[in-house]
């Protein structure tokens, strides 16, 4: 048990006694108490709402790793070996340290660089766990995080580049969000906080400084960052630690006893501040006041400030608000009130689930799952460490088409569903290819397993990423892949294929080994059995990959020292009559 230290001169002391809580005192005492070494300080901002701090001990259970995650927490290199901070830029700051902006060295991306002072090796494992938890995540509405370079005394993320600002600064600009601008920022939380509770992670800090845009557009995506509090929770065991900020904090939480609901709470006070300028229980007198009205005070939807706000509105506060946790709506059942549909003229609701799928995108997924077992690995490795391009949102579009259970994910049914309806495919040749598409193994289509296969082909034209790749797999640095290599990462098979039977397929030269020549031919190959195009759709697509090979080292350097029989054979497939 944890006990923090406690001020017995404040006058917060006595209430905590009459109301037979925990005598775990009020936050003007913890703060008293900087050196305890179980303890964090996280500082916010200043501002009215922004001065609430909240501590906690840092437990975050770990993953079973895949091949995705191979190489993305990096602790022989430093972060400047591939990325050029951008001088003077700086993102923001909070309790470990500055957020910088960034250019790989690579590809040109611009990222996001927490940049942590780690002064104790606990808070360095810590800090590690956290970035664990986040590598896992894989949604369009949870910034990204890309890699974590670990050096002795410090520790830095690299993450996606969200530069829109925080969702508390739009709304501290208007003061207050109208309706519409606030269910379009509530349906997003509500993806990310769905997908999260589907994985059984429990955020246990959301706060309007916690989302942020993807960019100033005016509809800019809305992106949850900050795991630090993140907790893989079950179904059969409460959570108790005290923690969050205190203006969002749950009533079980205060008590000790809760679960993953604590987040739709502080969803709720989200969306009452949206609404209504305000949070719905403050005390300027102290913290400790403010968690006795959390506790005790009902809840006001009539006020002036909501004179204006639709009922449903104020239902759907009133739901996520409701202090009885079993009658608190999933965060799925809160994405399905009424107060958040789309509607169509003359008020039917719009079924996004029920719209037919592009049929380009099945296709792609299709020509995806028949592709060699290096070029989906490769095309995931590169997926997985690339930030969301803005030009993505109509794909993301069709993902949440597809995703109908609204998990986050594609599950196995979901995709046979599709496929069966739209292309006359078997269960079978429809579970075939869910499996094949399905490349990290976890028996759900992430997001960026979904870009892979979908716009994968544009990763043959950037050079730098194929060789970022390559370099993921070759563990040793040694120049070429072996197949302790590709066991280190992928385990005796990926995707149901032996890494022996992989080292086949691509090593043309038959020297046991992957060089990157042949590396590369592989990426460019377009089918298992490189037959000629069937479609001129499809024989544009292979000449478009016959001239990207050509732009890359290896195809210049065949350029000039001719075409090798293999290189020959290869580019034969690209010839279209």
């Amino acid at each position: 048990m944890v006990f923090f230290h406690v001020d017995a001169e404040c006058s917060c002391w006595s209430w905590r006694k009459m109301s037979g809580l925990t005598p775990l005192g009020c936050l003007k005492g913890l703060l008293n108490d900087p050196d305890s070494p179980q303890i964090q300080t996280r500082r916010l901002l200043p501002s009215l709402i922004r001065q609430a701090r909240s501590r906690s001990l840092r437990l975050v259970e770990g993953f079973v790793p895949n091949f995705i995650d191979h190489g993305r927490i990096v602790y022989d290199a430093k972060v400047e070996d591939r990325y050029i901070f951008v001088p003077g830029e700086s993102l923001g700051k909070g309790s470990f340290g500055e957020v910088k902006a960034a250019t790989d060295r690579y590809t040109r991306e611009r990222h996001a660089v927490k940049c942590a002072v780690i002064a104790k090796e606990e808070l360095a494992e810590a800090f590690v766990q956290e970035a664990e938890m986040h590598l896992k995540l894989d949604h369009p509405n949870v910034c990204k995080l890309l890699q974590v370079y670990v050096t002795e005394g410090a520790c830095h993320l690299v993450m996606e580049l969200c530069a829109g600002g925080e969702l508390y600064d739009r709304w501290a600009d208007k003061g207050y969000f109208n309706e519409d601008e606030a269910t379009t920022a509530v349906r997003q939380m509500l993806r990310a906080l769905t997908y999260l509770h589907w994985h059984h992670i429990c955020h246990r800090d959301l706060k309007l400084e916690n989302w942020v845009y993807k960019d100033n557009c005016v509809d800019s995506t809305l992106k949850l960052i900050d795991f630090g509090f993140a907790k893989q929770f079950s179904e059969e065991l409460h959570m108790s630690a005290l923690l969050g900020t205190i203006y969002y904090i749950a009533p079980e939480v205060i008590r000790g006893h809760y679960n993953n609901k604590c987040d739709i709470w502080s969803l709720g006070v989200i969306v009452y501040m949206l609404l209504s300028g305000e949070p719905p229980f403050y005390d300027g007198h102290c913290d400790d006041w403010t968690m006795q009205k959390i506790l005790n005070e009902p809840l006001d939807v009539y006020g002036p400030n909501w004179d204006d706000v639709s009922d449903e509105a104020k239902d759907f506060v009133s739901q996520l608000l409701d202090r009885d946790v079993s009658h608190r709506p999933g965060a799925r059942d809160a994405s399905r009130h009424e107060w958040l549909q789309d509607l169509l003229p003359g008020g039917m609701k719009r079924q996004i689930s029920n719209q037919v799928i592009n049929p380009k995108v099945l296709e792609d997924l299709r020509t995806f799952a028949a592709m060699n077992a290096m070029k989906r690995a490769t095309f995931g490795l590169i997926a997985y460490t690339m930030a969301g391009d803005a030009d993505l949102s109509d794909l993301e579009s069709e993902f949440r088409k597809l995703d109908k259970e609204g998990s986050g994910t594609i599950l196995k049914a979901e995709l046979a569903y599709a496929f069966e309806k739209q292309l006359g495919m078997s269960a079978e040749e429809s579970n075939v290819l869910f499996d094949r598409l399905d490349i990290t193994g976890d028996h759900e289509i992430e997001y960026s397993e979904f870009i892979a296969a979908v716009s994968g082909s544009r990763f043959m034209c950037n050079e730098a990423l194929i060789k970022q790749a390559f370099k993921r797999l070759d563990r040793d640095a040694s120049g070429v892949i072996t197949v302790e290599n590709l066991r280190e990462v992928f385990g005796d098979k990926f995707n149901g294929t032996k890494v022996e039977d992989i080292m086949k397929q691509v090593d043309y030269k038959h020297t046991g080994v992957i060089d990157y020549d042949e590396f590369v031919q592989a990426i460019m190959e377009l089918g298992p059995d490189g037959s000629p195009a069937s479609s001129p759709g499809e024989c544009n697509l292979r000449k478009r990959i016959s001239r990207a090979y050509e732009f890359t080292s290896v195809g210049r350097k065949t350029r000039k020292g001719g075409v090798s029989h293999s290189l020959s054979s290869l580019l034969g497939a690209f010839r279209c009559s």
